[in-house]
């Protein structure tokens, strides 16, 4: 809260011995989450939240699917919504083996319901959607002090998103693009 309160007055602070908000792991999963279903051709994010939490997609699968998008003229984010939404017709389906097309298409279906909700529902109502369907609590939650700080994490993430509720999801990735941009200015060295 004090980071957020000094980021929206402009006030110059510094943080010492912590990592910065946005910085935090499961913070940048969850944004990878959120800026994929506003736009599903965001390789980075795509990349990060394929992986978050694992779900059995490798390296090799997924330069398959890198591959078979290119091939197609398309992002593999396109690619994985035509899975997830034609299964097995899909023209991608036919270019992975054993169960990867499978891990692919629901990964596919579910960023295809995000991508369709992500306009039409309110930011804090897709938040809990993404973060109950991938199973992130599950994941974070460890029996851990850290797992619990983690999670702790998620829901200040998740209080920051209500604030957006009436102005959408553009505009919550649009100020943490501004709030990311003030945490790499360089400090002034006295």
């Amino acid at each position: 809260l004090l980071e957020e309160a000094f980021l929206r007055s402009g006030q110059p602070y510094r943080l010492v011995g912590a990592q910065r908000f946005y910085g935090r792991r499961e913070v940048k999963d969850l944004i990878a989450y959120l800026r994929l279903a506003l736009n599903p051709d965001d390789e980075l994010s795509l990349v990060r939240a394929i992986g978050t939490p694992p779900r059995g997609i490798g390296d090799k699968t997924l330069d398959t699917l890198r591959a078979a998008a290119a091939q197609n003229r398309t992002s593999p984010g396109q690619a994985l919504i035509s899975l997830g939404s034609q299964g097995e017709e899909s023209p991608y389906w036919g270019a992975f083996r054993g169960r990867g097309a499978a891990l692919l298409a629901d990964f596919g279906g579910q960023l295809a319901g995000w991508a369709s909700a992500a306009e039409g529902i309110p930011l804090p109502i897709l938040f809990d959607r993404i973060v109950d369907e991938i199973g992130y609590r599950e994941y974070i939650l460890d029996e851990s002090e850290e797992g619990q700080d983690r999670w702790e994490n998620v829901q200040e993430l998740r209080r920051i998103a209500y604030e957006y509720e009436n102005r959408g999801l553009a505009a919550f990735l649009e100020n943490l693009a501004l709030v990311s941009d003030q945490d790499t200015v360089p400090e002034n060295q006295e």
